[in-house]
């Protein structure tokens, strides 16, 4: 047995309840046939070769996109009520996160999910919860039991909201586990089809997918194998991300190239491992991309203090110079694993910081780190001056529609002409130039002199969730495309990202909810038109 204690964030509601959640799959199951897949969104036949990738968002309990079809992956993980007075104490769990037993408190709980996707509450109502072993459970919200025997309760939900599972009790000689919920119409499908429909309608025909979220890449604690999410784990949401299985068995159903992000203090075999998983698992017809974490100069993430660290430990002038030779050395294992493979199942990845033109310099040409990789990837993003101390005021006097005419008429000239200069320096080191991420960067940073913390003064956070809705977004990411496509020679670009709830942290989804109608997403629309034409 493990000890664990999970620590996430609840966000405010007056309705706080708890969930919990299992999961079982079968990795060694057939998927159905890619021609199976559901028409997708973005479904015109050029698409699939017009060499746009998307980031997908992070399978959690709070996820504008259910990606899972046992929602238990995304679920929060067992832990002790709210009100407990023993929180600081761990939940002995086992090695898949499941309660061996209840102490101290007389139940535990699990978020399953916050229904932030726009559930059709008239025809997504009806879910089964099955385990395995001994347990008493029940729903936090409004539901009927339609019906209940050893190891399977079928839930009609009358409600809508968070969803929490309490675990009243279970036998600690066969306790409660392998935990799923699972919509009552994919009961017989989901361990042969993991994936939810409506998710493989939105993102199926992209050409790459990045999963650095979900990998949780970023303030990783991840060193060896062993610390790797598995797929039997209760949930794929928190602590190491996804289990790789599940991002290998997605890309070959969609024939999608999976773009993964190593953890920064990843052991040598951590990346044989890793890399031995993807050559013998991956489809052969498929490339995938390997980037050594993500931003490694973005001090917001622990990633870039560990590069510090490192560079002075080992006596190097420069934080982002550990970033080069370590990112080399993890490039170098990868081909060693793949050697006598084909070039095209495999590209190496070097990130930079689009507006630091000197540090790209430095970090492909210390120790000769462009000989290592294969493509420079940067993150053309734009707008992201509107929100920050010194242009809030102007910004601020603009209107939604004022404030989107000046991205495209003055923000998108500087960023091609960066996208020109960045193209230069890979030209000269013999790099192909892509995006890690790519799309408007419209979020509050910084403290003002009178309005305090940006990030919560509500009216800018209205004006730029507002502006990310003005129809003139669709035209102005239209331009955007064009001028990637244009000076890139029309290399892959990685939009960030796919969904999600437009907050005072950002409105960073090309859609808002997994259900959302293209017509009422500028931005889906702007990357739909930029292949396939008008809708």
């Amino acid at each position: 047995m493990k000890s664990i204690t999970l620590i996430f964030v609840l966000s405010l509601n007056l309705f706080i309840t708890s969930c919990g959640g299992g999961e079982a799959s079968n990795m060694n199951q057939i998927v159905p046939e890619n021609s199976n897949i559901p028409n997708t969104r973005f479904n015109c036949v050029s698409f699939k070769t017009a060499n746009l990738g998307i980031n997908l968002s992070a399978p959690n309990y709070y996820t504008a996109q259910i990606t899972f079809a046992d929602l238990m992956k995304h679920s929060a993980g067992w832990r002790r009520p709210f009100n407990s007075p023993y929180t600081s104490t761990p939940v002995q769990l086992d090695a898949d996160g499941y309660p061996t037993e209840i102490d101290l408190d007389t139940q535990f709980i699990n978020i399953i999910h916050d229904d932030n996707w726009g559930r059709d509450v008239i025809n997504d109502n009806t879910y089964v919860l099955l385990y395995d072993g001994e347990g008493t459970f029940s729903l936090n919200i409004n539901h009927t039991i339609l019906q209940q025997n050893p190891g399977r309760i079928v839930y009609q939900i009358n409600g809508q909201g968070r969803t929490i599972l309490t675990l009243n009790s279970t036998n600690p000689a066969n306790y409660a586990r392998n935990m799923r919920f699972v919509a009552l119409s994919d009961e017989l499908t989901y361990t042969t089809q993991a994936f939810r429909k409506g998710f493989l309608e939105n993102w199926s025909n992209f050409s790459t997918a990045r999963y650095m979220d979900w990998l949780a890449t970023n303030n990783s604690t991840v060193v060896e194998w062993s610390d790797r999410t598995t797929s039997s784990d209760l949930t794929q949401s928190f602590g190491a991300g996804v289990a790789y299985e599940y991002i290998i068995q997605l890309s070959n159903y969609t024939k999608t190239n999976p773009w993964i992000n190593i953890p920064h203090m990843a052991s040598d075999d951590y990346v044989t491992q890793l890399a031995t998983l993807f050559k013998n698992t991956l489809d052969p017809d498929l490339t995938v991309y390997i980037e050594y974490t993500n931003e490694a100069w973005n001090f917001i993430f622990t990633q870039a203090a560990h590069m510090r660290d490192m560079a002075t430990a080992l006596g190097l002038s420069q934080y982002y110079d550990y970033y080069s030779q370590r990112s080399s050395e993890v490039m170098d294992i990868w081909a060693n694993i793949y050697s006598g493979i084909a070039k095209t199942r495999y590209a190496r990845v070097l990130g930079t910081q689009f507006t630091n033109t000197g540090a790209t310099n430095r970090i492909v040409s210390f120790a000769n780190a462009f000989e290592h990789h294969d493509v420079l990837a940067i993150g053309p993003y734009f707008g992201g001056t509107s929100g920050r101390v010194n242009n809030v005021d102007v910004t601020l006097t603009m209107t939604s529609s004022e404030l989107t005419q000046y991205l495209l008429d003055i923000e998108l000239p500087k960023n091609k002409a960066q996208m020109i200069v960045q193209k230069g320096i890979a030209d000269t080191y013999g790099l192909r130039l892509v995006t890690y991420e790519a799309g408007q960067h419209l979020v509050a940073a910084g403290n003002h002199a009178i309005l305090g913390n940006l990030q919560n003064y509500q009216p800018l956070t209205d004006l730029f969730i507002a502006t990310n809705r003005e129809p003139l977004m669709k035209d102005t990411y239209l331009q955007y495309i064009k001028n990637w496509k244009e000076i890139s020679g029309g290399e892959l670009m990685n939009l960030f990202s796919a969904v999600g709830v437009p907050s005072k942290y950002g409105s960073w989804g090309l859609i808002e909810y997994g259900s959302q109608s293209m017509n009422q997403a500028p931005k889906a629309m702007g990357v739909y038109e930029s292949t396939c034409g008008s809708l």
